[in-house]
């Protein structure tokens, strides 16, 4: 474009200068071969990754992006939350950032579960560390909290009914609106998993049967059926699906198979996330460097394929296990 407007400028003087009436002038033939048509000058390739104009006044950790278009996030190693606003135009370069209230009860989480309800609030729960005066505690706390950004406060949130740890536990919102959140400590049978009201703020515990391993350090991912996916953690290679009560019409649903995974995508150290696709399919990344995909079944107790997925060049050049350690929530 820069180019563009100069070659205009060139032109318009040019014309202005004193010469030759241009009517008078025989045109000329261009070279055989010669292009006839002006081409636009290449655009200047734009750097994937920009530097926002105000940059962060703390450590960024955990990061939400919020129903009403804004961002935020969580000071490392604290109880204090951020909130990153575009400019007018919704431009986040150019955005600006206001600090929030502190979490309630001196809450300084790190390895937890969170999620965006769809009333705008934000939901925080567990922990497998907390920080205190900086430090790291291993604690797999209950504790939780949740954010209403109208009233741009915080409140405690209680655990559900006899849950006395939930620390890195997966989570996410569901179609129906409501939280779910997986028990994954003393889950008698294994798989229990807990239902948020988020009108009442009240926990509805399920035991769905069928859970082969603990759902410690397993990911989740919501497909497009209202069902829900898990790699297993500590009975690879398979995977399974949780179907909640309202789709089979038991009291507390049920897991059962998702298939058996052609790649080994856990060394117990922490899984990678489970990525859904635009065309519903998940990528489900690895701690080996392997990955896969699966595509959901066309029916509600169908297993679903997987197919293994290129993997990720070997470490250092790319490690898969940066982005793990948190729930695919």
């Amino acid at each position: 474009m820069r180019c563009l407007i100069a070659t205009a400028a060139v032109l318009l003087a040019a014309l202005s200068v004193p010469g030759p009436a241009y009517a008078d002038l025989e045109p000329v033939d261009p070279l055989p071969g010669a292009a006839t048509t002006l081409q636009a000058p290449a655009a200047e390739p734009v750097a994937p990754w920009q530097t926002l104009a105000a940059r962060a006044p703390f450590h960024p950790d955990t990061a939400l992006l919020l129903t009403d278009g804004t961002v935020m996030a969580q000071d490392y190693a604290t109880a204090d939350w951020w909130r990153l606003a575009p400019d007018e135009f919704g431009k986040y370069i150019d955005g600006t950032w206001t600090q929030l209230p502190p979490m309630p009860d001196d809450y300084a989480p790190y390895d937890y579960c969170s999620a965006v309800l769809a009333d705008g609030r934000v939901i925080v729960e567990g922990g497998e560390y907390t920080y205190i005066d900086g430090v790291a505690t291993a604690t797999e706390t209950n504790q939780g909290a949740i954010y209403d950004p109208v009233a741009n406060s915080w409140q405690v949130l209680d655990p559900p009914p006899g849950w006395t740890k939930i620390g890195d536990s997966s989570c996410l919102v569901l179609p129906n609106g409501k939280f779910l959140l997986a028990r994954s400590f003393n889950s008698t049978p294994l798989g229990q998993v807990a239902v948020l009201d988020p009108a009442t703020l009240s926990w509805t515990v399920l035991a769905p049967p069928g859970k082969v391993d603990s759902s410690a350090e397993e990911n989740w991912t919501l497909l497009p059926d209202g069902t829900v996916l898990t790699v297993d953690f500590h009975a690879g290679p398979g995977a399974e699906r949780f179907i909640p009560p309202w789709l089979d019409g038991s009291a507390n649903g049920e897991w059962i198979s998702a298939g058996t995974i052609p790649v080994d995508l856990v060394s117990r150290r922490d899984p990678g996330p489970q990525v859904l696709l635009p065309d519903g399919t998940v990528f489900a990344v690895g701690d080996t460097g392997a990955n896969a995909k699966y595509s959901p079944p066309t029916t509600l107790y169908g297993t679903g394929t997987w197919t293994a997925a290129p993997s990720f060049p070997p470490w250092p050049a790319v490690s898969s296990t940066s982005a793990t350690g948190r729930p695919s929530c």
